[in-house]
Order: structure tokens, then C-alpha cells, then sequence
């Protein structure tokens, strides 16, 4: 983030630049500074990097200055430069009113490749610096002790990588609790491995997640931004003025203040950002931009399988009749397993084509052989609920030394797996509609459009030739009903699995919460609909005059809804629909073999189509230096010839910075979707 001064002299027409180079020891102390003798410096900064900040930096050896001060630059013993410090780059451009100079920070980095070159013309040194992650990758150190590495299974992610940063003499770093916050396996490296190659493995547990470090050398581990800010009420951006020490707000030179919304601490959600960078900005700096992509790399349809479990006992699997809840028994009494990790399969019901459950399932009760009376363990699927019986599922059971102490987690599938499209309908590479589909009465089918979010999976069981029952009471209970106002809507997701497909279900009943009377339902006009298409379709309750949710609910069925209302990624599609403008990625196998649940595909998924479609949706802009923009800061530019009057707001990927008298920066930027929470 910018100081006031650093945006204001961005905006000079007339610039003074400067550089200087701060030599620094592994504890951040300054030693030494070099000015007035760099020739260039070429930084470069990549989000999607492991070295995220390199730089390439020319310097001249005078021969005007003494020859002990030219033997300095050279790494000799007893030399406070190279091998073991670090170099600290700044850029400044001069404010032509105050008349002093306005430092950006760019960086910490270690020295790599120097090389000094004389002839009649020249007399320099040249160097490569690559940030910190090069002191843990090989490239300056980070060689792990032994012949091999192992952090167990079980283990705090967090906490292991704290432990090698600490090891390799980091002791500044931010660290946050992902997801999946506990290793499933043994991480492992032979002899010869490095401190990185255990810190990506960690890392990629969870498959949206990076680690570098700032230009402060403060190592980050964290979610990869998607742009957008956990905020709950709107204040000034508070930028500390490395001069005075103080925190100002930015004001822009059309005297607006930057605002955004900031966390309370109390309740957040997400924000939309302030765009650091905008048309004042682009008036000055603005050189040429282009907006192209590679569609050979562009997929929008992602199939994500892990890897596939090999289950130590199959067990049997029961589910009580209206219960939310299977019954597991194992095949051994609890005392004849042994302690450590166990994954355990099991199937609910047979069939050709899934069958739906009585209820989904959301606690899974775990009965070892000799033990019926209750269960040994639970098990949650809260956040992952099985709503058809045709599959076979997985949980992990953790046994300690002693038999009660056990635990249990909910994998998914015996494969995890997991879908994601691009569903923005604003995206170039949207997957478009559903395929058309005849459906056996006759008439073509029309789909939903402009329906709100759907809150919940249901399973309609088809009982009697044409007809179909729904069951909404696990999701909607009388009293939540009751308390409603008249008209309130309710949405669910109903998934048909008909008695017999060969006759079309050309009606439906609801069964209301607090009764089993049913309620007939029918198309959006009371028109006689076709339910044969076996796919997801849309269910809108709305209370009506009666507060008896089965006397005066009013309900309506929608065909399968666009593709914009089905989440960007899912375990829970049972028969996925294709789109007109699919182009699909099934990945398996290698890195993908690291996926142990639904869960971690899920996100492995949501985080290929950023890959694979939103990255592509890209721009590169020309323009003269910004010196304090950063990676992963929302810029604004409006594209030519663009028919929308506003403009659009981009994610910066990667900066590429010539710092010369007639140096140009380059950035490459993805677009920024609103509709985007996260990744």
C-alpha cells in the first residue's frame, strides 16, 4: 500500500529517480549502503512463483574511485559483501516540491551469480538477487540434515512449517490455519532434500494456499487472495508514513479519500476492494496495453479425482428409518485394532442407478463387533452430507494406545472426487447453457434463469406411475415456517430418482414439515411439466395466508437451473450437466494422488478453473514505473473500444520494473469478478 507521498509523486510529469542498495546480516541489520554507483536494476515480481521477487542489478566500478573501494565489490574473505548477507533494494522518485526524495521498498533478497566484467568501455558488476525462499530451495541453503525428513502424520501444519522457518533462522513470518489444518500422511523427503520441497508439501495439503516472503522478508503463509477484503464497515485506508512514522490517509488528486471496508472484529464478510491504481493514474502513466489469451490452456469444465484409498475392512452400513444418521459396525471388537490410522469403506443400499436415502446423512455412529449398545465413536458429514446410497464411502479412524481413545473423520468418496465449472456468466470462457434436451412428452425443455441461490439438497423419490415425492422437512420445519411472513421463498436443489424412467412423472407433492399431508405442484404456469430429465432441478416454497405449512404453502418447480446457480465446485452432483460451450480438464494422478478427500478436491477444483479460465482472462499494460504497486493489489482500467461506460476492475499477477532513466514497467493482471468470494 502507498503512503501519500509515494502517490503523489507517481503522478509528477517531471521525475528524479534514484535507487540505493542497503547491505544487511541474516538478522536484518544494516551494515552498509551503496548509492550513486548502481547503472540499472531490472525487478521482477510473480504471484505464481516459489521465488517470488528477483532482480538483476548492474553496478559500476569507477575508476575514479580508489582501488580499495572497487576491491570491495569483490567476494573475497574478510569482505562484507556477498555470500553470507543480504541486500536490501529501494527505489525513490524526488518530490518536486519538498525537493527530497521518496523511498519504495523493494524488497530483501540474497545475492546470486555475480560477475564482474573489464574492458576498454566497461567496468561492472553484475548480479542476479532472488528473494528468501532461495535461502530454503538449495540455491543458497536449505539442505535438510540426514539421510531423510519426516514430519508424521497428524501433525499441525502450522506449527511444522513454524518449525522450519525457526530451523533455517527465520524468525519473522505470519502464519494462518488453513482448512485442512493437520497432515493425513507422512511427509516425507530423501536424503538431499530440501527445507522448500517439505514446506510445498505441507502447503499443498491444501491446494489454494501460497507461502513467500514481503518486501520486509516477513515469510506469509496464507489463502491466495482473490481480490476481495473481510470487511464489515467502511473507514479511510491508514497508510504509515515511513518518514514520519505516522498513519495518513490516501487522498487522490481529484480529492478523494480511499476508503474500505474494514474488519470490526465482531461479524465480517466479504468486500468489495478500492482500486489502488485508477484513471488518474493510467492519464500519466499509461503507455499501451493488450488483451489477448492462449485457448489451447483455457478449460472451464474441471473433473478433480485423488487418490484412491485402500480400505482396511469394508464395513456394514445401516440407516434408521427418518434418521439423519447411519449405523457403521466394524468387524473387530474395539480392543483387536491396533493404534494409528485405519480407513474403513462402506456402502448405504444397492442398486443400477443411485438411490436416494431416507434422509441425508450428517453423523455417521461408528459400532465396533462385540459393542451394540452404543456407539463407539462419531463421525460428522455436516459439511458434506450423503445424499445417495449407490456410492462407497470412506472414514479415517485414528485408534491411540488406549481403545477409547479414537476419532473418526468423513473422507467421501473410496476416489475423492469433485467438479467445478466456470459459472460466471461475465466470463469470456462461461460454460454456457445446459444442453437442450426433449424431454418424453414431447416439448423441449426450458431452463431456469434469474433464480436466487439454493440453499439445500433434497432427493425426490418417484413412488406411484407420474409422480414424484418430495420430502422438504429435514431442510424446513414448522416452526421456521410459521414464524415466516407471508411470501417469504425458501430454495431447494431437488435431485429426481424416479420408480421407473420409462414413464414421465408429469406431477410432484411436497411433504410439508409438522404433517404428512402433501401439496401438488406444478410448473411456473400451472402447466402440466415433464420430470423425466434426471438432473437437478429448482424447488421455490413460498408461505402463503396460513401459518399450517401444509395447508397454505404455495410451491413452484423449475426446470434445471443455469449454470450460473450451480456452485463453482461440488462433491454432491450426482449427474453433472453438460453446457454447450464445455471444454473439460479431468486431473488425476501425480500431485493429485496428494487429494485424500471430497473436501480437498473440492478446493483442488475451485483452484484448476482459476488456473485453467479466470487466469486467462488477462491483460498486460505498458506504462511508466509505479514504484509501490505490489501482486495480488485490484488495479481499474477500462478497456478500448469497451461498450460498458465504467471500467474494469484487475487482480495483479505479476510486475516486471526497468529502473532506468527510460525504464518502463510491465503488468500483467487478471480480471476481477465480484461474484468471487474466494478462489
Amino acid at each position: 500500500m502507498p503512503t501519500q507521498k509515494q502517490y503523489d509523486v507517481t503522478l509528477q510529469n517531471v521525475r528524479q529517480i534514484d535507487c540505493k542498495i542497503a547491505v544487511l546480516n541474516y538478522d536484518y541489520t544494516l551494515l552498509d549502503e551503496i548509492s550513486g554507483l548502481t547503472k540499472s536494476i531490472q525487478l521482477n515480481v510473480n504471484a505464481d512463483s516459489d521465488i517470488r521477487r528477483t532482480a538483476d542489478v548492474v553496478i559500476n566500478l569507477k575508476d575514479d574511485i580508489s582501488k580499495n573501494q572497487n576491491h570491495a565489490f569483490y567476494w573475497t574473505a574478510g569482505n562484507i559483501y556477498w555470500f553470507d548477507k543480504f541486500i536490501q533494494i529501494y527505489t525513490a522518485i524526488k518530490d518536486i516540491r519538498s525537493g527530497e526524495d521518496v523511498w519504495v521498498n523493494q524488497g530483501i533478497y540474497c545475492i546470486n551469480a555475480p560477475s564482474i566484467s573489464y574492458d576498454a568501455a566497461s567496468n561492472e558488476l553484475s548480479f542476479q538477487a532472488v528473494d528468501l525462499v532461495s535461502k530454503m530451495t538449495g540455491m543458497r541453503d536449505g539442505q535438510m540434515q540426514g539421510t531423510t525428513t519426516s514430519i508424521p502424520a497428524d501433525s499441525s501444519i502450522k506449527n511444522a512449517i513454524e518449525t522450519i522457518l525457526l530451523e533455517q533462522g527465520f524468525n519473522n513470518y505470519i502464519l494462518y490455519d488453513p482448512p485442512q489444518t493437520r497432515t493425513v500422511d507422512d511427509v516425507n523427503i530423501d536424503a538431499g532434500g530440501t527445507a522448500w520441497d517439505l514446506l510445498t508439501q505441507l502447503r499443498d495439503i491444501n491446494s489454494n494456499w501460497e507461502m513467500f516472503f514481503d518486501v520486509d522478508g516477513v515469510f506469509h503463509f496464507q489463502e491466495i487472495p482473490s481480490g476481495k477484503v473481510i470487511t464489515s464497515e467502511t473507514s479511510n485506508i491508514l497508510i504509515t508514513d515511513l518518514i514520519t512514522n505516522t498513519n495518513q490517509p490516501i487522498v487522490t488528486n481529484s480529492n478523494v479519500t480511499l476508503e474500505i471496508e474494514t474488519d470490526t472484529e465482531v461479524e465480517y464478510g466479504y468486500g468489495e476492494p478500492t482500486p489502488l491504481v485508477d484513471e488518474v493514474i493510467w492519464e500519466k502513466a499509461l503507455i499501451s496495453a493488450s488483451y489477448d489469451t492462449n485457448f489451447e490452456d483455457v478449460k472451464n469444465y474441471v473433473e478433480v479425482y485423488g487418490k484412491s484409498h485402500e480400505a482396511s475392512e469394508v464395513a456394514k452400513a445401516v440407516q434408521p428409518s427418518t434418521a439423519n444418521y447411519i449405523n457403521i459396525t466394524l468387524n473387530k471388537s474395539r480392543d483387536k485394532y491396533v493404534n494409528g490410522s485405519h480407513v474403513i469403506s462402506f456402502m448405504i443400499g444397492e442398486g443400477i442407478i443411485p438411490e436416494a436415502l431416507a434422509y441425508p446423512i450428517y453423523y455417521i455412529h461408528v459400532y465396533d463387533a462385540d459393542n451394540q449398545a452404543s456407539p463407539w465413536f462419531i463421525v460428522s458429514a455436516v459439511n458434506e452430507p450423503i445424499i445417495t446410497a449407490n456410492e462407497t464411502y470412506c472414514i479415517r479412524m485414528t485408534v491411540g494406545v488406549i481403545p477409547e481413545v479414537v476419532s473418526g473423520e468423513y473422507i467421501g468418496y473410496l476416489q475423492p472426487r469433485a467438479y467445478a465449472i466456470e459459472n460466471n456468466p461475465d466470463s469470456p470462457f462461461y460454460v454456457g447453457q445446459f444442453t437442450q434436451y426433449t424431454c418424453k412428452l414431447g416439448t423441449d425443455v426450458d431452463f431456469a434463469s434469474n433464480n436466487d441461490v439454493i440453499v439445500a439438497d433434497v432427493d425426490a423419490k418417484g413412488d406411484t406411475v407420474g409422480h414424484a415425492v418430495i420430502d422438504i422437512r429435514p431442510w424446513l420445519s414448522a416452526e421456521e415456517y410459521s414464524a415466516a411472513s407471508q411470501y417469504d421463498e425458501w430454495y431447494f436443489k431437488i435431485h429426481l430418482n424416479l420408480a421407473d424412467l420409462n414413464i414421465p412423472t408429469t406431477f410432484a407433492t411436497i411433504l410439508g414439515a409438522g404433517s404428512s399431508t402433501t401439496r401438488t405442484i406444478y410448473g411456473t404456469s400451472g402447466q402440466q411439466i415433464s420430470l423425466d430429465y434426471v438432473q437437478d432441478y429448482m424447488l421455490v416454497v413460498m408461505r402463503g395466508s396460513s401459518s399450517s405449512i401444509s395447508d397454505a404453502v404455495i410451491a413452484f418447480l423449475y426446470y434445471p437451473t443455469e449454470a450460473s446457480q450451480l456452485p463453482m465446485s461440488t462433491c454432491n452432483v450426482v449427474n453433472l450437466p453438460k453446457f454447450n460451450n464445455q471444454v473439460r480438464c479431468v486431473c488425476a494422478g501425480g500431485e493429485y494422488d496428494n487429494i485424500y478427500s471430497n473436501d480437498l478436491a473440492a478446493q483442488r477444483a475451485r483452484y484448476e478453473i482459476y488456473l485453467r479460465s479466470r487466469l486467462h482472462d488477462n491483460i498486460n499494460i505498458q506504462c511508466v514505473p509505479i514504484y509501490w504497486l505490489d501482486v495480488n493489489q485490484i488495479i481499474e482500467y477500462r478497456l478500448p473500444n469497451s461498450v460498458a461506460k465504467e471500467s474494469d476492475y484487475w487482480l495483479v499477477k505479476s510486475i516486471s520494473t526497468d529502473v532506468s532513466v527510460e525504464g518502463r514497467q510491465t503488468i500483467d493482471a487478471m480480471r476481477y469478478y465480484p461474484e468471487y468470494a474466494q478462489i
